[in-house]
């Protein structure tokens, strides 16, 4: 009888596990996306050159561009 109630209980723990891992995963990765942007308008207020700017925001494996605009 426990082996019929492991067998059904246990997939539905492992799928919320994994969207519980996921959901860590993905505010994990917004807050380095958050702290990158932070960086990098911090870096470009400053009058930093756009290299500086990308080195300053990219972090790992990032990639990104700069683009400075006008102020309306």
């Amino acid at each position: 009888m426990v082996t019929a109630e492991t067998a059904v209980v246990l997939p539905s723990v492992i799928i919320v596990l994994a969207l519980a891992l996921s959901a860590i995963s993905a505010g994990a990765t917004q807050l380095r996306v958050t702290d990158a942007a932070r960086s990098a308008a911090r870096a470009a207020a400053l009058g930093r050159s756009d290299l500086d700017v990308v080195v300053a925001a990219a972090a790992g494996r990032a990639s990104l561009a700069v683009e400075r605009g006008e102020l309306t």
